[in-house]
């Protein structure tokens, strides 16, 4: 099918005409055959990385010619991440037709390498493919190109390595692009996937708006039905990309206008300057251009277990901008004087912009994010819509049944607004410490700056750092360096609110203190690593250099014993070598055999890239956990099975952008509750891991009002929201509506351990029944990682009805 003749083909995609029909099915973009070429190769000033021509045939895929990609070994002035980068000319920058990128690469070494490929958008962004692994000899990479290339043209591609020990050679040829009959069908297949997670089909039932769906639908199951070529189908696929972007911006735009007539019905405009709607704890409410599924005035409810947080959200709108809106919730009432009732804490929900991202996402300015501690007073502009979050606290020790309350919204010029809440508490109670283990990495040093003004910012954070590594003491750091002391506390409280031991991962410059490990738990913490084993170059079959040997442990020595002799260490953990590759393997093997020699109780948990979890490289004789990302966790779902069934612990862990469930600000906020709830209770999980929660702040400032803010909910990377949980403003730490779904899945995770507890024999068969109806997560909750409710509406249903189910087989508190 493909084109044999090794020529640069100047083509420039024209969508959809006749002559789309001649297009060939591959694009070269470097055969390497013209000298000119070399010259559009470019590598990092003052380095040694380079590309240069090879003629020996032993390395040629075709032709007379390929590249000689030389990468030298990290230090001695050379760049630990050195790199070559191939700049397209304009003609080879569209790459719309196209499903993958390909190209021959040779490793002359005796074992495999690893190679990270990545390319520049002309708008400035990197998409990065986060390497291939090159086995000895020759193969063919396939890189399946995200969807960034449907709408952006691309401007180099780079490769690159990173921290490698020895100087690397690779030789490169015949680098294309290539669209197949099965990469045409895999993207029609991620097409019906995509509308499911970005517009679910009830969505456009509840926009009158099916037939547009159906036939997009029936034209997807023709094109895929379809004999002919890869090129034209890839064509139509593009027409019918097109059509759904339209369709669904006529969705949104629809169901926006719903919102806003069932607004006019419940507040006309006859006699009410503004209004409310009412939205679970589920859902995400931007300001104009998505849509939200509430219910417009009304009464608020919220449903919940002792020992349990849970969140409503209060939406408003006016017809003219109002200022000083301010939230306050009246006392409930008491039976008695001691009797401990809900307590419920509003907060104004943010909107932060983020840049364009490397990802698919929909086209809105705002993201509501930051839930800032100013809903005592902010402005609130006309016609858009603006959350209050109040989140509902329910104290172990409180009775069950309703508790009801009122919400007031009062603003300058305009009649208060009095909505009812009403609180039902479950005669049951979630445990004081959480059950299902978890490792949410909070590490505080510069990021923790974000509160000191920017022209001091790094000289106070340095004092701070130093005092945490035990180089200054408390008493000679500046006031400015005390006070980041007072606000990691106050972090890491805002932490175990939230079911999150506030533990740093990454720690090997600084030791846990047992005065901190105690506060953590006596506010429910329990989970957290004691150092980091952390990775650094090495060559195949050597080990880390014996500096990393002491320094893990003299890091042990000089803290386990402190906190065994409090009471402190449940299990005494530590997490090793993050997403290690197999030629460190070796390395990491024999560290943790002497780490386990001097220390027999440790156990080792990894993020290491080890396909078969230890089989073939060893590690599984040491290794106690094991953390894959949740994509390979669920794709390799049956070697997790067979580790698990060995005795070894299989968690998952999520970083950057997944097409399904994760962290992400764009993400509906069942996303990252199902990541961190039901999705270890479906996929079987033994735990969670998170690699940040303020990551980036230091190049933020303190939010100071909202609800619009400057903070970016970025951390400098490409995908917003990648370890920012944690928002600092001028009245201290804030939390996140993500964080909220972390904690919130995090308790979910404990209804279900609680169904899965009951003894079965005393219950009657009817409750039998009903049990293990709930005891399976409902498909319509979370069927895949791409495919799970957006809006909430059945996972509410489906918490609902579990939450009545215990408290049914309960006596009265």
């Amino acid at each position: 099918m493909f084109s044999t003749t090794k020529q640069v083909l100047n083509l420039s995609f024209v969508i959809f005409s006749a002559a789309f029909l001649l297009s060939a099915d591959e694009l070269m973009l470097a055969d390497f055959e013209d000298a000119s070429q070399f010259k559009r190769f470019s590598g990092l000033a003052g380095n040694a990385n380079a590309m240069t021509p090879c003629y020996d045939a032993q390395f040629i895929n075709s032709g007379k010619v390929s590249g000689k990609l030389f990468l030298p070994k990290a230090g001695k002035g050379e760049h630990r991440w050195p790199r070559q980068a191939y700049y397209l000319p304009k003609t080879q920058r569209d790459w719309k037709a196209y499903d993958e990128l390909r190209f021959t690469v040779f490793n002359p070494k005796p074992e495999p390498n690893r190679l990270t490929l990545d390319f520049l958008d002309e708008s400035g962004i990197w998409h990065s493919n986060y390497g291939c692994k090159p086995v000895p000899g020759k193969s063919v990479f396939v890189w399946k190109l995200p969807d960034v290339v449907r709408e952006k043209k691309i401007h180099s591609i780079r490769f690159c390595l990173g921290d490698s020990a020895v100087d690397n050679t690779f030789y490169i040829d015949d680098i294309k692009l290539v669209v197949t009959d099965a990469s045409v069908n895999a993207k029609i297949t991620g097409m019906r996937k995509r509308i499911g997670r970005e517009a679910p089909e009830i969505f456009w039932k509840r926009a009158g708006m099916s037939s547009g769906y159906n036939t997009l639908i029936k034209k997807l199951d023709s094109l895929e039905k379809s004999s002919e070529s890869a090129t034209l189908r890839s064509g139509k696929f593009l027409e019918l990309v097109s059509e759904y972007t339209r369709l669904k911006q006529q969705l949104w735009k629809q169901l926006c206008n719903q919102n806003e007539k069932a607004f006019d019905t419940a507040f006309p405009k006859s006699s009410n300057v503004w209004g409310y709607s009412v939205v679970s704890g589920f859902q995400k409410v931007h300001r104009s251009d998505l849509p939200f599924f509430g219910t417009m005035g009304g009464e608020m409810k919220v449903s919940l277990a002792r020992r349990e947080r849970e969140g409503v959200q209060l939406v408003l709108r006016s017809r003219r901008p109002l200022k000083h809106v301010k939230v306050s919730v009246s006392d409930i009432a008491r039976l008695h004087l001691n009797d401990a009732v809900p307590e419920v804490t509003p907060l104004l929900v943010g909107h932060v912009k983020p840049p364009a991202p490397s990802y698919p996402v929909e086209k809105t300015q705002w993201h509501p994010d930051p839930l800032i501690p100013f809903a005592d007073d902010f402005p609130l502009d006309s016609d858009v819509w603006q959350a209050v979050w109040l989140d509902v606290h329910v104290l172990p020790e409180s009775l069950t049944g309703d508790f009801r309350t009122t919400v007031t919204v009062e603003a300058e010029g305009v009649p208060a607004l009095k909505v009812p809440l009403k609180i039902h508490v479950w005669n049951f109670e979630l445990p004081a410490f959480p059950t299902q283990p978890s490792l949410v990495n909070f590490h505080s040093d510069n990021n923790i700056g974000s509160c000191i003004p920017k022209e001091r910012r790094k000289k106070v954070t340095d004092e701070f750092i130093a005092y945490r590594r035990g180089r200054r003491s408390f008493q000679s750091l500046c006031d400015e360096a005390k006070q980041l002391r007072e606000t990691e506390i106050a972090v890491e409280s805002l932490l175990l609110e939230h079911n999150i031991t506030p533990a740093p991962l990454y720690i090997t410059l600084r030791r846990l203190h047992a005065e901190d490990v105690k506060r953590w738990r006596a506010q429910g913490g329990r989970y957290f690593s004691l150092t980091y084993l952390q990775p650094q170059p090495a060559q195949w079959g050597k080990p880390f250099p014996a500096w990393l040997k002491n320094l893990v442990l003299n890091n042990i020595k000089h803290t386990l014993p402190i906190l065994e002799k409090e009471g402190l260490v449940d299990e005494p953990w530590c997490y090793a070598f993050d997403e290690i590759s197999d030629e460190k393997f070796f390395a990491a093997k024999t560290l943790m055999q002497e780490v386990k020699a001097a220390y027999p109780r440790i156990k080792f948990i990894t993020t290491a890239n080890d396909m078969d979890y230890g089989r073939t490289s060893g590690l599984d004789k040491l290794v106690d956990a094991w953390c894959p990302q949740i994509e390979r966790f669920v794709a390799q779902i049956d070697l997790v099975r067979k580790a698990q069934m060995s005795g070894k612990k299989v968690w998952y862990y999520s970083c950057c952008y997944d097409p399904g469930i994760d962290m992400l600000i764009e993400k509906s906020l069942t996303a990252p509750r199902l990541l961190c709830g039901l999705g270890q209770i479906k996929y079987k999980a033994d735990g969670f891991l998170y690699y940040g929660v303020i990551s980036g702040n230091f190049y933020q400032d303190a939010i100071t009002g909202g609800p619009l803010t400057k903070h970016t909910g970025n951390n400098r990377s490409t995908f917003n929201g990648c370890g920012i949980l944690v928002y600092s403003t001028i009245r201290g730490p804030a939390s996140s509506l993500r964080l909220k779904a972390m904690r919130d899945g995090f308790e979910d995770v404990e209804y279900l351990h609680l169904l899965q507890k009951i003894d079965r024999k005393t219950l009657t068969e009817e409750q039998q029944n009903t049990l293990d109806g709930l005891l399976t997560v409902p498909e319509n909750v979370l069927h895949e990682l791409e495919d799970y409710d957006q809006t909430g509406d059945v996972f509410a249903d489906y918490r609902e009805r579990i939450g009545n189910f215990l408290s049914s087989l309960k006596t009265t508190k």
